[in-house]
């Protein structure tokens, strides 16, 4: 068949496995019969349609525009997605389908699996992510830096050997590492608890909870009352706005605190459960500028058990209320109170002034 460019839109029907760039002036193709058959793009906007077996549909690589329709059938299909402007058309009950994509990519309605693979012209691994639908997705990343996100649906979500980006929106989503793949988070809007060879969790929305595991996590909080612990391990957690409640677990943790706001003196103190002077647990308040009458990023001057004398920027253990306090104005009154269960002395070296 020869076909001359601008010809018109033109359509090949076929019972046996094409590539169109043994035609690269023709537009469609259109798998006919019961067989097994694979269909390939050339560089225009292709428009491929399978059968009702088992397909393999690739739009073809094209320019960086391509923009390539695939048409599944009854079957278990695969998709080869080379742009994220590649459409895929499934009807309900259509087989398990998946999609092999090298671009970010977003599941749509009635595919149910996608696995992230080569992304870069020079054979190796972009930092390229994938998005489920309302289906029970299967979601696995590549080596590069992913970003997975099941939505809708109990989804499975594998990751690679890089710096991968979780988001989970139901109990039932599963997020699975290797060990030693990368440093890996979690991003949450329900109550979530790290699995295995995970290291950090964010929680966002309306979540409440987060629990690391035995690594060193790093945990933080929302704008909500959080209930944040570590685990095992030398974590640090920040939990962000409203009265938090923080366990380091096991380790020597730190407690990162960015803003008088996110621990203020009174009903929204923060409290830390289980500060262990004697295992280093440390608080870190070097993102706070402890004198507001001053310009720049200040720090805090710890004066032990002693009174606040008026000069800003001090910051003191009350043994009463198990507290540390800070006055960042110098006008003697404590702007900052971060609460310590139980903790009856505390020494400079606990914490980052």
């Amino acid at each position: 068949m020869i076909e001359a460019t601008n010809q018109g839109v033109d359509l090949i029907r076929t019972t046996i496995s094409y590539n169109l760039t043994l035609n690269p002036n023709v537009e469609n193709l259109i798998l006919l019969g019961k067989s097994n058959l694979n269909a390939t793009g050339n560089s225009l906007d292709n428009e491929l349609t399978g059968n009702t077996s088992k397909n393999t549909l690739n739009g073809g690589i094209g320019k960086s525009t391509s923009s390539d329709t695939m048409v599944g059938g009854g079957g278990n299909d695969v998709y080869i997605v080379n742009h994220k402007r590649d459409v895929i058309v499934e009807l309900n009950k259509e087989g398990i389908d998946l999609v092999l994509s090298r671009a970010n990519y977003t599941l749509s309605d009635n595919v149910e699996n996608i696995t992230l693979t080569d992304g870069s012209k020079n054979g190796g691994y972009a930092n390229t992510s994938a998005t489920g639908n309302s289906l029970n997705n299967i979601i696995k990343g590549n080596a590069g830096n992913n970003t997975l996100n099941g939505a809708a649906g109990a989804d499975k979500m594998i990751g690679g050997k890089g710096d991968d980006t979780y988001y989970v929106d139901y109990v039932r989503d599963i997020v699975f590492e290797r060990v030693s793949e990368g440093k890996d988070e979690v991003h949450s809007t329900i109550n979530y608890a790290l699995g295995a060879n995970i290291e950090e969790l964010f929680l966002i929305g309306e979540a409440i909870k987060g629990t690391g595991n035995h690594l060193n996590n790093f945990i933080s909080g929302n704008h909500l009352n959080n209930i944040l612990s570590g685990g095992a391990g030398n974590d640090e957690i920040l939990g962000g706005l409203e009265q938090d409640t923080l366990t380091g677990g096991s380790g020597a943790d730190t407690f990162v605190f960015r803003a008088t706001e996110e621990s203020l003196f009174g009903y929204t103190a923060d409290l830390i459960t289980d500060f262990k002077v004697k295992e280093l647990d440390r608080i870190d308040l070097t993102y706070i500028d402890a004198n507001t009458l001053l310009s720049g990023n200040n720090a805090f001057n710890f004066i032990g058990n002693a009174l606040f004398s008026g000069v800003a920027g001090e910051l003191r253990f009350d043994v009463q209320t198990h507290s540390v306090l800070g006055d960042t104005n110098g006008d003697g009154i404590a702007e900052l109170q971060i609460q310590l269960a139980g903790v009856t002395s505390l020494q400079s070296v606990n914490i980052f002034l």
